[in-house]
C-alpha cells in the first residue's frame, strides 16, 4: 500500500491527519475542495468527536464505495461498520495501518485472480473480445456500444485495453467512474471469485476427511400434484449433475460413442433418438448429407451413430462453453468422482396424463384442460451430506448472494437443502367448471393446435404450406434436423449436456414426439 485518501472537516485538520502517515502518500479531501482524487489504495476518514463526521458527510458519501476504509478519531467512530469500515483512535495510527496494508494485500490478491479470469490468452491485458465473452459467460452480453461504456473509465491511457495496474487503480478507488455496467459486471466476477477462494478450501478437506470415513447422501425433495398421475402419457426427466461419478461416465460414454479426441475436456452434447421401425441407419444417412451440405464439420466437431436398428446417436463437441465452473484442484476431482464414487444430482420430474400425441392432435380438448387432468411436478436434490453442510452454512453467512447463483448454476437454490414434502390437490369438475368460466381464463381456453397456429409463423396443416414454412422460416440445418425427427422418431429423446465436472442430461418419453417436435416448428416465424 502506497497511497491513501484522507477526508476530513478542513484543510488544517487534513493536514494533521497526514502528518500522522509517514512513508505514505496521501491525498486530502474536505469542503470546498478543488480536485478529488480518482486514484488511490485506501480512505481514511480524520475526526475528532464522531459527530464532527456529520460536517463532511458529503465527501464521506462520495468515497463510500473504497472496499478499504477506516474511522481515525480521538474517540472510535460507533457508525464505521455502517460504512463497511474499522474504526481506529488517533493513539491506534500503527494498528490502522497495519490493517489497512493487509486489507489491501488481500484485496489485490483477489482482483488479480478476477483480472487474470477476464484475461484469457494471457496477454496481461483484457481486450475488448475478453470483455465481451466474460460479460456473456455472467450472462450479461454486451454490445460493442456497451463495450467502450466500461473501457472509458479504467483504460487510463487510452490505447483501448485495460492492465492489471489501471484495473487495480479503479477497483481500490472504489471503482469511480461513469459506467455502471462495469460496476456490476465486474462485482459479480469478484463476488464469484471471492465465493470460489473461500469454498474451495473447505471442499477440499471435505475430500481429504472423506477417505477415512463412509460418504453419505443429503436427499431433499419436494413434489406437487394436480389430480393424480397413475400413468403418464408424458414424462420429462432432468438431471443436474455436480462433480458426480455418474457425470464422469456420461461425458467417457460420449467420447467413446462419438470417437471425440481426448486432447482437451470441452463440453459435450449427445442426443439419442429411438427410431421407428427400425432405420437407424437411413436416419443416419440423411443427417449426414445434410451436416457435409452445410458444412457444419467447419465449425464443431458433429458426429452421427447408428446404434443398431433402433436408436440413433448425435454427438456435437462444444468448446466454447467455458469449463472452469467449478475451480477445485484436479485431485479433489478425482477422489470425488473415482475413489469415493459420490452421486450429486438435483432431478426434476414432470408427469403429464395426456401425451405428446393427445395434447396436440386436431379437435382435442383445451390445453389448459388436459394439463389439469394430471399433472405431477418432483423436485430431488441428492448432495454429499458433508458438501451440503458447507454450503449452507456459506449461505446462512450472507456469503453467496443471488448475483453468483448463475455462475454456480448447477446447485440447487438454498431452499431446496432442507426442503421435504408434498401436496396433492384434486382439481375436480366442479373446480374445472369454476376456473373455465372465468372470463380471464377464456381466452387461452384453446387446443394445442390452435394455440401454435395463432403464436406462430405457420398457420395450416396442409403438407406443402408447412414445407414452404420450412424452407422460409427455419434455419436450413435444423430443417433437416425436423424433417428427420417428422419421419422417424419414436417415442423417446435422451439428451445431455456435460463437462467432466457439470451437466445435465435426461429424457422424454411419450407417444407422438414426432409429430409434436413438427408442430413445434410452426413456431418459427
Amino acid at each position: 500500500m502506497k497511497k491513501i485518501l484522507l477526508i476530513a472537516q478542513n484543510e488544517t485538520k487534513a493536514q494533521e491527519g497526514a502528518a500522522l502517515f509517514t512513508g505514505l502518500t496521501v491525498r486530502q479531501v474536505y469542503p470546498g475542495t478543488k480536485r478529488f482524487p480518482r486514484h488511490f489504495d485506501a480512505v481514511v476518514i480524520y475526526h475528532n468527536e464522531p459527530s464532527e463526521t456529520n460536517l463532511f458527510k458529503d465527501e464521506i458519501e462520495k468515497y463510500s464505495d473504497a472496499p478499504i476504509k477506516v474511522f481515525l478519531g480521538k474517540t472510535a467512530h460507533d457508525q464505521a461498520e455502517h460504512y463497511h469500515a474499522r474504526a481506529f483512535t488517533h493513539a491506534e495510527v500503527a494498528d490502522a495501518v497495519e490493517h489497512l496494508t493487509k486489507e489491501h494485500s488481500g484485496l489485490v490478491e483477489l482482483v488479480t485472480k478476477v483480472f487474470t479470469s477476464f484475461d484469457k490468452d494471457g496477454s496481461g491485458f483484457i481486450e475488448r473480445d475478453e470483455l465481451k465473452n466474460v460479460a456473456k459467460e455472467l450472462g450479461r452480453p454486451l454490445d460493442n456500444a456497451e463495450v467502450e461504456e466500461c473501457l472509458k473509465d479504467l483504460d487510463l491511457n487510452s490505447d483501448g485495453r485495460i492492465s492489471l495496474d489501471e484495473f487495480q487503480k479503479w477497483w481500490l478507488s472504489g471503482r469511480q467512474g461513469l459506467s455502471n455496467l462495469m460496476r456490476g459486471l465486474l462485482a459479480m466476477k469478484l463476488k464469484a471469485s471471492k465465493f470460489f477462494t473461500d469454498i474451495s478450501s473447505q471442499l477440499s478437506e471435505v475430500v481429504l476427511d472423506a477417505a477415512n470415513h463412509p460418504v453419505e447422501i443429503n436427499t431433499s425433495s419436494i413434489s406437487i400434484s394436480l389430480n393424480n398421475v397413475e400413468n403418464a402419457g408424458t414424462h420429462l426427466y432432468t438431471k443436474f449433475m455436480v462433480l458426480s461419478n455418474e457425470l464422469k461416465e456420461e461425458y467417457n460414454k460420449i467420447r467413446t460413442i462419438h470417437n471425440f479426441s481426448h486432447d482437451s475436456r470441452p463440453f459435450l452434447a449427445n442426443l439419442t433418438l429411438a427410431i421407428k421401425d427400425g432405420k437407424a441407419a437411413e436416419a443416419q444417412a440423411t443427417l449426414n448429407e445434410a451436416i457435409e451440405m452445410y458444412g457444419l464439420n467447419q465449425f464443431l466437431q458433429i458426429s452421427v451413430v447408428a446404434e443398431g436398428a433402433s436408436n440413433l446417436s448425435i454427438g456435437v463437441s462444444l468448446p466454447m462453453i467455458p469449463t472452469s465452473i467449478i475451480p477445485l484442484p484436479s485431485e479433489a476431482v478425482d477422489a470425488i468422482q473415482d475413489s469415493l464414487k459420490v452421486n450429486q444430482n438435483v432431478e426434476v420430474s414432470v408427469r403429464l396424463s395426456a401425451s405428446p400425441q393427445s395434447l396436440l392432435s386436431e379437435g382435442a380438448e383445451p390445453l389448459l384442460k388436459q394439463i389439469l387432468s394430471g399433472l405431477q411436478l418432483e423436485v430431488r436434490v441428492n448432495l454429499w451430506r458433508k458438501i451440503s453442510n458447507v454450503l449452507i452454512k456459506v449461505i446462512e453467512q450472507g456469503e453467496l448472494d443471488a448475483s453468483i447463483l448463475p455462475i454456480f448454476g448447477g446447485l440447487a437454490p438454498a431452499f431446496l437443502l432442507r426442503l421435504r414434502g408434498s401436496l396433492e390437490i384434486d382439481v375436480d369438475e366442479e373446480m374445472q367448471n369454476t376456473l373455465f368460466s372465468n372470463p380471464m381464463v377464456e381466452p387461452i381456453l384453446m387446443d394445442g393446435l390452435t394455440l401454435i397456429h395463432a403464436l406462430g409463423g405457420c398457420t395450416s396443416d396442409d403438407a406443402a404450406d408447412y414445407e414452404e414454412h420450412l424452407n422460409s422460416h427455419v434455419p436450413p440445418p435444423l430443417s433437416a434436423v425436423i424433417r428427420v425427427l417428422n419421419q422417424h422418431l419414436g417415442d423417446e429423446i435422451s439428451f445431455s449436456v456435460v463437462s467432466d465436472r457439470v451437466g445435465v442430461a435426461g429424457r422424454l418419453n411419450g407417444e407422438g414426439l414426432g409429430p409434436a417436435i413438427r408442430h413445434a416448428s410452426k413456431l418459427f416465424k
